[in-house]
């Protein structure tokens, strides 16, 4: 009994034990959740929660209801479902299938049915699937009551960082004052010291110049370079890394490698993908618009204000053409963004694309995600849902999509851009000429039409045309295939089978056997079985004819057998839709006497039109065809001069209703609230009040532009400085560059971030002086090597102890075997899917639908088209980013995957060969290959395992090639230290 009683003591000791634990992991567990699944979970899966589950399954249900929750279940809180109810844990992670919440939605249980009123929609079962299936992440913690009014207090949330404004800090004292070159290092050093850490040392020189290349070109340097930098370095290592970056910075290159992170977050393609995957055909010129944006350093300031308000901030300027068009070019920032075209709810899908916009703005300027409190107040940041639609007013006031591609897939907006006054007559004049004679045309053909319906052919024998036929149902008129008899034919539309036929009842004029011909325009869509009853002297006949293959006569008619009439008798050729598949055309038989055939069978079988002269008006007609093939041609001479198109852009424009909006009560586009004007977020104004939008006629698109860049904002330069650390220094001082809210990783250096936006703001926002800044500093020169003390004390290098060791983008390895192999052209493109079709990807194989020019293959990674929903391998194989969202930071992986592509990828292997084509293999080629592919000299082992590789004379230049590969297919070569 003793030991009994112990064991139930200690199983409940454990068990509260156990909850406790949970509680406190639970908390500590929050800001190691995965961020996307976060964002999954707050946008998709809690309004399906509140909306389907929190009336009968949470604290405000119990508290309405007077009693417990139905079945003692509670799905308002994590905890809630891992407890469960009465049946035991709702929900496994990672196991849908084992799920009784999923097995309840899915009605698969004739006993547990969920909701018990109706099955869920499927789409709304998929999300709850994919959600338990992908671990069920849910951040919610405690009890949680969402029918209460906001508590977010804003005023407390202001004296909270991140919402405080960037303070003013100055570089602390160290203890080592030999070892920091700059302000940064003395930032770095001080929290180092306070930990009893000590930084390492310097890297090599050769791992230096190459850092240097990829970090602001991406491409690597030539060992004329290495040798360069290597003997400046040697004299003066500062001098020789500020000489470099310099260059570098100056270099068209630099654009185009650091454009390339921009657009990662402005989530570019040249598609839509989703739904319906449109053709983007003019996204390249917003991505060219931020090549020269970084080339240029354009202040970032006016770089965000463009891309959300360049149409609006330029319009007014003195020198319109030019920098109108930049205006107008830059808002393609807000167009990129997947969107699901063929919604037919068109306020939902509005709604949607505003939703988008939002999330991006807030990800990729203020580190916040603002799509969380569309459907109620955040949940972790000071976000109410009226903020969400202060801002929903203002890019609901603006124009994204705009008429239909095709019925209900909705089109978008294509702005013009401003031209000179001259190009623009030229071009109207040209069109002015070509509708001209387009309509000359069109009444050619109109007048063509109309005399050939009263000058038929002069066919043998008797012609009855389905005009002159008795219908019986709804038959579809087309002259959409040309072959046909008279002004056109007629079809079933492939509907009402069995409800339809056409019956031509011929004047015979003489008793005789006839030939019966029938005419139609084949296809593979025909009916290979249509009915046909044929009323003569003799009786009825009835056959079936197969409209798939040409006619037999002329590509026109088809003989379907000779029959006996009698003059004046009402014989009758009949036509139906009876068991038929395919589409049924109906346009004319023919009759011809058997007697005009039996002369010269052989021959006259062949002829439809007899030998007579042609009637009057067939002159006419001949003269009339010929002046339209002269006006045609005088078209096409035309068209083939034409002066080059006005230019479009992928650009927003403002609506033509400025209003604020309604709040969408749980984020549904017709369960509207209360009216917001329009304004931005509180936590990041000074005060309410600031937070207003000032009096304006429009959008409000360009104040809330000046509101995001003013340099009181607490936001917009702490998220950009730590977007350039993360991509110079491996890591940011925020990790989590896209989130600076209560789910993100805090700063590992405030101070510093804070100095650093600062001498950013005050140097005019210029990019190009913050890499300097960063790149003159000591601990960019760090080494990558690890020490036993700091690892033991910071495993993840949050103080910076080391270099963070960095991986090679997708971009630039494949640019850099381009470069090795003497195959890089270096000149700029445009239009990249110029060729590509309005579906960007063909349906049925799932390729492109266009071809790239053979040029484009050996242009920079970032000229190349990106196709969602159709990323090369090679690519996506090395963590290109996802297009369908903003990404700051990619994924950072090392898999088979990537080994085996670089081992039998054709393109890497041919890039090896060409490269080997360039020396002989002897020891000062090998010593040069080195050099080019891993940036160093290879070590006395290396280089004779290299001569014993390539083995004898009659090997060599095989061996040469494969030997390159293994430098190519290398880890060190996709690895930045």
């Amino acid at each position: 009994m003793t030991k009994s009683i112990f064991s139930l003591q200690s199983l409940i000791s454990l068990f509260v034990l156990t909850l406790l634990i949970s509680e406190h992991l639970e908390a500590d567990d929050q800001s190691n959740l995965n961020p996307k699944k976060v964002e999954f979970f707050e946008k998709q899966v809690r309004p399906i929660l509140v909306k389907r589950c929190y009336s009968c399954h949470s604290v405000s249900a119990e508290e309405s209801l007077k009693k417990k929750a139905k079945g003692n279940l509670y799905l308002d809180t994590k905890r809630g479902w891992v407890q469960g109810g009465d049946s035991g844990q709702a929900i496994l992670p990672g196991a849908a299938e084992s799920s009784l919440a999923i097995k309840a939605i899915r009605y698969s249980d004739a006993n547990l049915k969920m909701p018990p009123d109706g099955k869920l929609p499927p789409h709304e079962i998929k999300i709850l699937e994919r959600w338990v299936q992908e671990g069920a992440v849910d951040p919610r913690q405690g009890k949680s009551n969402p029918g209460l009014p906001s508590r977010i207090d804003i005023e407390k949330a202001r004296k909270q960082w991140p919402y405080t404004k960037i303070q003013k800090t100055e570089p602390p004292s160290t203890t080592d004052s030999n070892w920091p070159l700059t302000s940064i290092d003395r930032f770095i050093l001080k929290r180092l010291e306070d930990q009893n850490l000590k930084p390492n040392g310097d890297a090599s020189s050769t791992t230096l110049v190459r850092r240097l290349y990829f970090d602001l070109i991406g491409l690597p340097p030539s060992p004329d370079q290495i040798q360069e930098f290597e003997n400046h370095y040697s004299k003066s290592p500062t001098e020789a890394i500020q000489t470099t970056a310099e260059t570098l910075l100056a270099s068209p290159r630099f654009g185009e490698h650091w454009g390339r992170k921009w657009l990662d977050l402005a989530r570019y393609a040249d598609t839509n993908g989703s739904d319906f995957n449109a053709t983007f055909y003019n996204a390249w010129r917003y991505r060219d618009y931020v090549i020269h944006a970084f080339n240029s350093d354009k202040p970032i300031d006016a770089f965000i204000q463009e891309q959300i308000a360049g149409d609006l901030i330029y319009s007014e300027d003195t020198n319109p053409t030019e920098s109108h068009a930049t205006g107008i070019i830059a808002t393609g920032f807000l167009m990129l963004g997947a969107k699901m075209l063929s919604e037919r709810d068109k306020e939902k899908l509005t709604m949607d694309v505003v939703d988008e916009q939002l999330d991006t703005i807030g990800k990729v300027f203020m580190g916040l995600s603002l799509g969380c409190a569309r459907c109620h107040d955040h949940k972790f940041d000071p976000i109410p849902t009226q903020d969400y639609y202060a801002l929903a007013g203002i890019f609901k006031s603006s124009e994204t999509l705009k008429g239909e591609i095709i019925k209900y897939v909705s089109d978008w907006v294509r702005a013009d851009l401003p031209v000179s006054e001259q190009r623009k007559t030229e071009f109207a004049t040209y069109q002015k000429q070509t509708q001209s004679f387009k309509n000359q045309i069109k009444k050619l053909k109109d007048s063509i039409a109309t005399l050939k319906s009263k000058t038929p052919k002069n066919y043998l024998g008797i012609i009855v045309d389905d005009q002159a036929a008795k219908k019986v149902g709804n038959w579809k008129s087309s002259t959409l295939t040309p072959r046909y008899v008279g002004k056109g034919y007629i079809h079933d539309d492939r509907k009402a089978k069995g409800e339809k036929s056409v019956t031509f009842i011929p004047k015979i004029p003489e008793a005789g056997r006839y030939e019966i011909r029938i005419s139609y325009t084949n296809g593979s869509s025909r009916a290979n079985n249509v009915p046909v009853t044929i009323t003569h002297a003799d009786g009825i006949h009835k056959t079936h004819l197969n409209q798939v293959p040409l006619p037999k006569y002329d590509q026109l008619f088809e003989p379907v057998g000779e029959f006996q009439f009698r003059k004046g008798q009402k014989g009758s050729i009949k036509i139906s839709t009876e068991n038929t598949v395919g589409f049924v055309i109906v346009d004319a038989v023919q009759l011809i006497p058997v007697k005009l055939l039996t002369k010269s069978k052989s021959e006259s079988k062949k002829k439809l039109i007899s030998e007579k002269k042609p009637k009057p008006n067939q002159v006419k007609l001949t003269n009339l065809q010929k002046e339209l093939q002269g006006m045609e041609a005088q078209l096409k001479k035309l068209e083939k001069n034409a002066p080059k198109a006005l230019p479009k852009a992928l650009a927003i424009v403002e609506a033509k209703a400025i209003e604020d909006c309604q709040v969408r009560i749980r984020g549904e586009s017709h369960n509207r609230g209360k009216r917001i004007p329009r304004g931005f977020i509180k936590v990041l104004s000074s005060d309410d009040q600031s937070a207003l939008l000032p009096q304006t006629e429009k959008s409000g698109r360009s104040e809330f532009a000046q509101w995001l860049t003013r340099k009181d904002h607490p936001l917009t330069a702490r998220v950009y400085v730590n977007r350039i650390w993360q991509h110079l220094m491996g890591e940011g001082i925020v990790r989590t560059v896209d989130n600076f809210g209560k789910l993100g990783t805090p700063p590992s250096h405030p101070d510093l971030l804070d100095h650093l936006a600062q001498e950013f703001m005050a140097g005019a926002w210029s990019t190009k002086n913050l890499i300097r800044r960063i790149v003159k500093s000591k601990a960019y020169r760090l080494s990558s090597h690890g020490q036993s003390k700091a690892q033991v004390i910071d495993p993840e290098n949050r103080f910076l102890w080391r270099a963070h060791r960095k991986v090679l983008t997708a971009e630039s390895i494949r640019d850099s075997m381009l470069l090795l192999s003497g195959q890089l052209d270096l000149t700029p493109s445009k239009e990249p899917v110029k060729t590509f079709k309005q579906l960007a990807v063909d349906n049925n194989n799932g390729s492109w639908s266009g071809k790239l020019d053979p040029s484009f293959q050996f242009k920079r990674s970032i000229y190349q088209p990106v196709v969602r929903g159709a990323i090369p391998d090679f690519m996506t194989v090395f963590d290109f980013a996802d297009p369908d969202m903003s990404a700051g930071k990619r994924p950072k992986t090392n898999v088979p995957a990537q080994a085996l592509l670089l081992m039998n990828d054709p393109f890497v292997i041919d890039c090896a060969h060409r490269f080997s084509k360039k020396f002989a293999p002897n020891t000062a080629s090998i010593l040069y290959a080195y050099l080019s592919v891993f940036g160093r000299n290879p070590s006395p082992q290396e280089l004779r395992r290299a001569e014993n590789f390539l083995g004898t004379t009659s090997m060599r230049s095989k061996n040469w090639s494969r030997f390159i590969h293994a430098l190519m297919a290398s880890t060190e070569f996709r690895m930045l230290d």
